[in-house]
């Protein structure tokens, strides 16, 4: 399984970097992990614009048959063994598997509705 992370944000913090470190170490081996920031959008006006333009940008970048969580502060909570059995069903279905952070705005309504699923 190929497990990407898109991160909405600038340069990324220093407890960011280490803790994806920590994060990729705890992976089966089998499994590859890449981390891709794309910087907040910088239209002016509202936030739904900036939301949109930023969910644009994301969509272009994720593979048509990949299956997309969002990480979203209004998203399901789960604890750590939910993430671990969902990321287990996510490897059995086969594929890829996009996880997304959104930027200071959160997401935009187009991208809650392509998602498969959103975890706080």
């Amino acid at each position: 399984m190929h497990i990407k992370v898109f991160a909405i944000a600038g340069k990324p913090a220093a407890w960011l970097v280490e803790s994806e470190q920590r994060y990729i170490k705890r992976l089966p081996r089998a499994w590859a992990f890449e981390m891709a920031l794309l910087p907040p959008s910088r239209k002016q006006g509202e936030a739904d614009q900036r939301k949109t333009d930023e969910w644009e940008r994301l969509r272009k970048r994720i593979p048509n048959a990949a299956r997309l969580i969002l990480l979203d502060e209004r998203g399901k909570s789960l604890t750590s063994r939910q993430v671990a059995d969902s990321l287990g069903v996510h490897k059995d279905q086969g594929g890829d598997l996009i996880l997304a952070i959104g930027g200071p705005d959160g997401f935009s309504e187009a991208a809650r509705a392509a998602a498969s699923e959103i975890w706080s």
